[in-house]
């Protein structure tokens, strides 16, 4: 038996890349100054986001970082929460749901 299989057309589209969302989530512990959100700057690569705030992006690796706006006493700082987040780095897939935590702990003087 021979089975014929007539093709009409052919799509050369590509599947959409669905995004996935990263959420930095910073906490400021300090005994000498404001323990405000603000005095920081959250980054994915360059990209500045809102604490607490799942922020879109397209599948790849990206770096979590802060920066501040100056005037802290001496603080360590950690990154927890989701396996990837703790070098760093994370590697974000296709709808996946990445969550990072930042601490900083001022030091004693």
């Amino acid at each position: 038996c021979d089975l014929w299989v007539e093709v009409s057309e052919v799509s050369t589209s590509t599947v959409p890349t669905v995004p996935g969302t990263i959420t930095i989530t910073k906490i400021p512990d300090f005994e000498t100054v404001s323990n405000d959100v603000s005095n920081f700057n959250l980054l994915v690569d360059a990209t500045g986001v809102v604490s607490g705030t799942p922020t879109p992006f397209a599948p790849g690796t990206y770096a979590i970082s802060e920066t501040d706006n100056g005037g802290l006493p001496p603080y360590a700082s950690v990154i927890s929460g989701d396996a990837d987040c703790t070098d760093g780095s994370v590697d974000l897939s296709s709808s996946e749901s990445i969550s990072c935590t930042i601490t900083n702990t001022e030091l004693p003087a």
